[in-house]
């Protein structure tokens, strides 16, 4: 269940990505110009039917003597709109009421009205309705007051209550006549307009007009999603139907000029369409990424182009205009085009054309192989790219909405049965939703569940567009009408049976999806039986070559295999050929540089990191590698800075001996270079910390060799940072205590954690003290050792609160000491002191904690209950790992290897696995060591 729920969620996420990237889009789509408001003797008998409705309901509310105005700010299409609208005077307060015609009718809406009154001091209250998401004019002479509310009385109300507040006498108002009233609202608009252009919110658009900037446009998208659910409620009278035959001749006008101005733009550029194909093609990839073998990415990339290019041709080939092939992360890809008058024939081929060449080359390569010469040859990609065309064109053409055989599914038979095919798009929703149920990726589980989501949403626009068909099929109505008469039909039938009052959008969207239905001329019985049998091959076509050939995919398989195994050259099992052959390019291009210092710079950048690759294949196997490293010294000899230059070639050169013995005389060699005190530490530090590493692999070294080098880097130590001098004390109390010196390496600790305790580096403190501890139970055990940290721990208990982390390690460690020598006195006295263990969901996005909230407490849980002396506790803690992790080990029991490192290591190895190892025991939980 809570899986469910948070892949809703994501789901949910994503439709608030999609629909925030559209709504942005379309902001930063609008064009503007300097608005112009004119006074007019009349307005235009279009505007004066629209704004009837209105001004009836202002004069309903005591408003009368309208006065005609337009308004022109907006551009279309590279066109001006011009808008019309009335300001009106109340009778018994001075205040003025604007209505505006639409730019366009959405949401149910015909006009826009607001109310505005001036005090004599020359302030403006300008109350609105459902209030612009650019925000309140930008000018400190008015007071914008918007409301959301249900009625033009109860927004009237408000502005009344409104002007009380701000002037409570009626005469501190004034009375302006409704032609001063427009040339003021244009000055106002002008006004708003300049101050917006100065503060950077509106910038050219390159056409004479004016777009939104992307920071003013992001403000406004946060503004869009604050008033969404407020702006979307409709309000009463808002657009009242008007009579029959004006509505429908109304809505088929605007219909037709809407579909004018889309078809007289110049679609996308071709640089734009590039860009959203590659741009969308890396998001896509980055997607399928996160829940698949990244090797199966190109693959899969590969075959949704190939897909969507059949689409492609056959949507040029029919006549479709302004294509576009992007893709679609997380699910695929997708063409996109227009056609005013597609027939079914040619939506037929289009859909076909996407999903059948895929799937005929996909079953051929894997029949008979994959042909001899294709690049990439060696790897699996040709066959990874003809499974997935078989698989995911075959799902394509599934009876699925909306999938491409779905699509093709309705043209055939479902239009004839417009409740079928709403019954069949419900089903496809069910379809997905039992994929999305048995997907195994918590990722594309969420996606798939995000898919649902979306198609549900949609089933009630397709439940429209049902009973919109059936009710143009009762009239002998669906088919073959020219584009006037289809659209007449679709606009009345929406008014007999009730969808005139939807917002326009709506109307025009089930419009639109009817249109071609309607234009087109139906599929012949013949056509029909014809094109099903076509489809119910092509469906078939892979089950039907399965049951033909049983395992023929694996023969098939490894004969290809076989054979690119027989024409592959033989080449050595090491690769040193190829890596000899990538020095030899990398010599040709550092000689190609004249420059001794860039020279130098490509050296760095491409060998320097390489150069442990001539110790690991040994002498005389990479010859280019050790050329190179010889023609470095006069390359570094000729540097700014030569002495740093020749101390990273000398550490090169180390890298590259294979021998221990030699490596770490080598590194003597190089750390004498630093004895003079007059050396900058930034120069000493990277040999130091080379020093470091070589100590940690070449364990094996003669011990005098490894003595000398640990005495001269700590000679010179006071260059490297506080918690990189600890491993060179270790290291020298290792040797002390193999040496039987033991009372020098804890005389030695001492001094060392005496200096380096009152570090501010974090760690420091807890570092000083864990070095005594681990010199005591090297040499006398754990009882000692406890005795050592005891002593140690009141000192550390004055850290400032941020570094008590350091003193809580400690006392875990403290904890299996205690468990070792049998003290649980100490456990049950100090475990008070430990912060609780982090729930697993700690540290987690609060998205991804409900993905673990349910895991088990584990064994850090564990450790602290039985510590505490809680023993039912912590065996339910065991039983519950055992349960959900049955066999899993104790973790951190690793005995295996304690012998190879220092005494310090070891000592400290084994005391936490016996400490392991008793608790597991105790509680009945497995270990990786025999009892």
């Amino acid at each position: 269940m809570i899986a469910v729920l948070t892949t809703l969620g994501v789901a949910l996420l994503l439709i608030a990505a999609l629909l925030s990237a559209i709504t942005l889009a379309t902001i930063l789509r609008l064009r503007f110009v300097p608005p112009r408001t004119e006074l007019l003797a009349q307005l235009p008998e279009d505007a004066q039917s629209l704004l009837a409705p209105g001004l009836a309901q202002l004069q309903a509310l005591g408003f009368a003597e309208p006065a005609a105005l337009r308004l022109s700010h907006l551009r279309v299409a590279g066109a001006e709109l011009q808008q019309h609208g009335l300001v009106l005077l109340h009778s018994g307060l001075p205040a003025a009421a604007y209505v505006l015609q639409m730019g366009a009718p959405d949401r149910g809406r015909r006009w826009t009205l607001f109310f505005v009154s001036r005090t004599q001091g020359g302030r403006t209250l300008a109350t609105r309705n459902r209030g612009s998401v650019s925000g309140p004019l930008p000018l400190p002479d008015i007071t914008t007051q918007d409301c959301w509310m249900r009625d033009w009385p109860s927004v009237w109300r408000a502005h009344r209550h409104r002007m009380k507040a701000m002037q409570p006498k009626k005469s501190a108002w004034q009375q302006l006549s409704a032609a001063e009233w427009i040339a003021a609202g244009g000055a106002a608009e002008r006004a708003a307009f300049d101050v917006r252009v100065a503060r950077g919110d509106l910038r050219p658009a390159g056409d004479g007009s004016w777009r939104f900037g992307l920071r003013c446009a992001l403000l406004m998208l946060a503004r869009a999603w604050l008033t969404a659910r407020a702006a979307s409620r409709g309000m009463h009278g808002d657009a009242p139907a008007a009579a029959g035959a004006n509505a429908v001749e109304q809505q088929v006008a605007t219909f037709e000029r809407e579909a004018g101005e889309q078809r007289s733009g110049s679609g996308s550029s071709n640089g734009a369409k590039w860009l959203l194909f590659f741009a969308t093609a890396g998001a896509a990839a980055a997607s399928f990424g996160l829940s698949m073998d990244l090797r199966v990415v190109p693959a899969l990339v590969a075959v949704l182009l190939f897909h969507e290019l059949g689409h492609f041709a056959a949507m040029r080939w029919a006549g479709y205009r302004d294509l576009k092939v992007f893709f679609l992360p997380f699910l695929g890809a997708a063409v996109s085009g227009r056609h005013d008058h597609p027939t079914a024939t040619q939506e037929l081929i289009v859909l076909f054309a996407g999903p059948v060449p895929g799937l005929l080359l996909g079953l051929a390569a894997l029949w008979w192989g994959l042909p001899q010469g294709l690049p990439f040859a060696d790897s699996d990609f040709w066959h990874s790219c003809a499974l997935l065309a078989v698989t995911i064109n075959a799902f394509n053409l599934l009876p699925i909405h909306p999938l491409d055989g779905g699509k093709i599914f309705e043209i055939l038979l479902l239009g004839r049965w417009p409740w079928l095919a709403f019954g069949a798009r419900a089903l496809g929703i069910v379809a997905f939703a039992g994929i999305a149920m048995t997907t195994d990726s918590t990722i594309g589980r969420g996606v798939l569940w995000g898919l649902v989501l979306l198609m549900a949403l949609g089933l009630a626009h397709q439940r429209d567009e049902a009973r919109l068909a059936v009710a143009l099929r009762s009239r002998n109505q669906l088919g073959g009408h020219s584009r006037g008469d289809a659209l007449q039909a679709l606009f009345g039938a929406m008014q007999n049976i009730g969808l005139g009052a939807k917002p326009w959008a709506s109307q025009r969207l089930l419009a639109q999806a009817l249109l071609p239905v309607m234009t087109r001329a139906p599929l012949s019985r013949s056509g029909r039986a014809g094109g099903l049998l076509v489809y119910g091959f092509f469906l078939g076509l892979p089950l039907l070559a399965l049951v033909a050939s049983i395992g023929w995919v694996p023969r098939a398989a490894t004969a290809a295999a076989a054979s690119a195994a027989a024409a592959r050259p033989a080449v050595d099992p090491n690769g040193t050929a190829s890596l000899n052959a990538l020095f030899v390019a990398l010599q040709a291009r550092v000689d190609a540089e004249p420059d001794a210092v860039r020279r130098w710079a490509l050296l760095v950048d491409e060998f320097g990191d390489q150069v442990e690759l001539i110790a690991t294949n040994g002498p005389g196997q990479l010859p280019a590698a050790e050329a190179l490293l010889r023609d470095a010294e006069p390359v570094a000899a000729a540097q700014p800075d030569a002495a740093s230059a020749r101390a990273r070639l000398a550490l090169w050169q180390a890298h590259a001996t294979a021998d221990d013995n030699r490596r770490m005389q080598r590194l003597l060699d190089l750390l004498a270079r630093y004895d003079d005190a007059a050396t900058a530490p930034a120069d000493k530090e990277p040999l130091l910390r080379a020093s470091l590493a070589w100590l940690y692999e070449s364990r094996r070294a003669e011990p005098a060799l490894r003595a000398r080098v640990i005495d001269r880097a700590l000679a010179q130590s006071a260059a490297l940072p506080s918690h990189s001098r600890w491993p060179l004390y270790e290291f020298k109390a290792d040797q002390w205590l193999a040496q039987g010196e033991g009372e020098t390496a804890l005389r030695e600790a001492r001094a060392w954690s005496n200096a380096e305790r009152l570090s501010s580096e974090p760690g420091a403190a807890e570092r000083a003290a864990r070095l005594r501890v681990d010199v005591r139970l090297a040499l006398h055990g754990p009882a000692a050792a406890l005795q050592e940290l005891d002593a140690q721990l009141p000192a550390l208990a004055a850290l400032p609160p941020q570094r008590q982390a350091e003193l809580a390690k400690l006392r875990r460690y403290g904890m299996q000491l205690a468990e070792v020598t049998g003290r649980t006195d100490w456990q049950r006295a100090q475990v008070g002191l430990l912060p609780p263990p982090a729930r697993p969901e700690a540290g987690l996005p609060w998205w991804m904690r409900p993905l673990v909230r349910d895991q088990p407490l584990g064994w850090m849980e564990l450790e602290h209950r039985h510590w505490r002396g809680d023993a039912e506790g912590a065996q339910q803690v065991a039983d519950d790992l055992k349960k959900r992790r049955p066999g899993a080990p104790t973790p951190a029991v690793i005995t295996a290897g304690a012998d190879e490192v220092g005494p310090l290591a070891s000592a400290r190895m084994r005391v936490t696995a016996d400490a392991r190892i008793a608790v597991a025991r105790r509680y009945g939980l497995s270990t990786n060591v025999p009892s």
